[in-house]
Parts: structure tokens; C-alpha cells; sequence
């Protein structure tokens, strides 16, 4: 089954559950947190995922990271399907029966 990223607008993406072992050492990173003790205190460090929401279906990230995860699925030689959303048209001069636009 190819990798399914699908954009659903400029802030979210979404990829389907059963490539994400593919992609989840990339898409993780290193967090911290501080717990103070009474004479000191202590570092605990922890694996934390870029992911946003996870179903059951799919796992949503910023669209920012698109670019990135095309470029590691072509490396490891899986084949990629992006769904982009319908864009709207936008007309030069817009009429709208009955009101007076500017022209700025």
C-alpha cells in the first residue's frame, strides 16, 4: 500500500497510520523537563513526536514538513501519493448583482 500524504490546507497535513514507522525517527525529537528536589535538581529527558492529533485512520502534522517527508519516503524507496486540496479560483473583477465594489 503507498504512503498517502494528504494536505488539507496551508497549516495541516495528515498521513495515513500504516507509514508512520516509516517516518518516526525523523519525526521526532529530544524534550526535557526539570523536577526540583529539595537540594536539587534533575534533568529527565524523553522521545516526543511533531505529530498534532493521531486517529485511528491518520496522523496529523504541520504542512511545513511535507518537503522533509517526501525526501525520506524517496530515500527509503517508498512510493508516495500527495493529495493537495481544490484550490478556488480567483476572478480579476468579481460582480456581485446589486453591490458597488471599490476598485482596490
Amino acid at each position: 500500500m503507498p504512503t498517502t500524504i494528504e494536505i488539507l490546507n496551508p497549516v495541516f497535513s495528515r498521513i495515513n497510520r500504516s507509514s508512520v514507522h516509516h517516518i518516526a525517527s525523523a519525526m521526532s525529537f529530544e524534550n526535557q523537563y526539570w523536577t526540583r528536589n529539595q537540594y536539587s535538581r534533575t534533568r529527565h529527558v524523553y522521545q516526543k513526536d511533531v505529530f498534532v492529533r493521531k486517529e485511528a485512520e491518520w496522523f496529523y502534522f504541520l504542512t511545513g514538513h511535507v518537503p522533509r517527508l517526501l525526501r525520506i519516503l524517496e530515500k527509503k524507496g517508498e512510493k508516495v501519493s500527495v493529495k493537495e486540496p481544490v484550490k478556488i479560483p480567483i476572478t480579476a473583477n468579481p460582480q456581485i448583482p446589486g453591490i458597488k465594489l471599490r476598485e482596490d
